[in-house]
């Protein structure tokens, strides 16, 4: 897992700063919802979703794509850890297995402009909310790991 800022991304390995480079190059509180295309393989979803109760939101991992979550607006709390019981097993088409739970669960908290990588295997829980629920608009960066 790395945590960053967009405007630092001097000691980033070249293929996530090489993303995240294209994507300051966004208009992205203006651009439609929905996912768009960097080049044939690389993509990103754009997307305002409402944070929820930790308890409430999805414990996830991949393992064909490298995550990078970056914060728009608002704020976001992130869940991460250890893999904990399975709850969905892992969909090759999808890309997406779930969890029961994390252990020892550590959180993060985004704030615009932040954001974290997840690689492969690493579980997460994304959209908590800090205080109370809120909108916030975010961007998942989805990146083959055959190009890492």
């Amino acid at each position: 897992m790395i945590f960053g800022n967009i405007n630092d991304l001097e000691y980033l390995p070249f293929q996530i700063k090489k993303y995240l480079e294209l994507l300051k190059k966004q208009d992205l509180l203006n651009l439609e919802l929905k996912q768009h295309s960097f080049d044939s393989q690389v993509f990103f979803i754009l997307m305002e979703v409402k944070t929820s109760d930790i308890l409430k939101n999805e414990v996830e991992a991949h393992q064909k794509f490298i995550d990078i979550h970056y914060l728009v607006s608002g704020e976001e709390k992130i869940g991460f850890g250890k893999k904990g019981e399975i709850k969905k097993e892992y969909s090759l088409e999808e890309d997406y297995e779930t969890y029961e739970n994390i252990l020892d669960e550590q959180f993060l908290v985004l704030k615009p402009g932040n954001f974290v990588v997840f690689s492969p295997g690493e579980v997460h829980r994304p959209t908590c909310q800090i205080n109370s629920s809120s909108l916030i608009r975010k961007v998942v960066v989805k990146i083959p790991i055959h190009l890492y």
